[in-house]
């Protein structure tokens, strides 16, 4: 299909789903991986979903976290992090932050999302290569250094600003 083929056929889905659904949330798997900014496309993609009347726009791909925004009273995020790749590709691109996501909190009331909040995650690998998210508030009470929570802390206070647009 072509991309004009392809939006056509997602914003048809959305009207759909919007026919039998409370809710629509539309959870597209588009973005270069490891961009720190969406690209157009991606920005597209989800100016269409919010066109044909998706109730949230929650993208993934690019392994970063990266915006979250409200357009047109429907709450986006161009990516929500990474949550299921090996945490050390941090070590190959530290710069990015490769080892965050964020879990998006959507509260529903009369069958609207009424509000949006946000828990920053990192990632870490077990003994068994099992790679697991922890909430950066609880993963701060466990650290041991004042070297660690700084670090901790402006890796926070950087992908606040990345994710809202504003400062922590």
């Amino acid at each position: 299909k072509t991309d004009t083929e392809f939006i056509k056929q997602m914003q048809l889905d959305i009207r759909v789903a919007k026919q039998r659904a409370d809710l629509v949330l539309f959870y597209p798997h588009v973005g270069g991986q490891f961009n720190i900014k969406p690209g157009a496309f991606t920005e597209y993609v989800i100016e269409k979903a919010v066109e044909a009347g998706a109730d949230a726009v929650i993208a993934t791909h690019s392994h970063i976290p990266q915006k979250a925004f409200w357009k047109n009273g429907v709450p986006c995020s161009y990516c929500l992090g990474n949550f299921n790749m090996n945490p050390r590709s941090y070590l190959a691109m530290p710069e990015i932050l490769t080892n965050y996501g964020y879990a998006m909190h959507l509260y529903i009331e009369n069958r609207k999302i009424a509000r949006v909040t946000f828990t920053m995650m990192q990632n870490y690998v077990n003994q068994d290569g099992q790679i697991s998210s922890y909430p950066v508030n609880d993963l701060y009470k466990t650290l041991k250094t004042e070297k660690e929570k700084k670090k901790l802390e402006k890796d926070i206070r950087h992908l606040y600003g990345r994710i809202t647009g504003k400062p922590l």
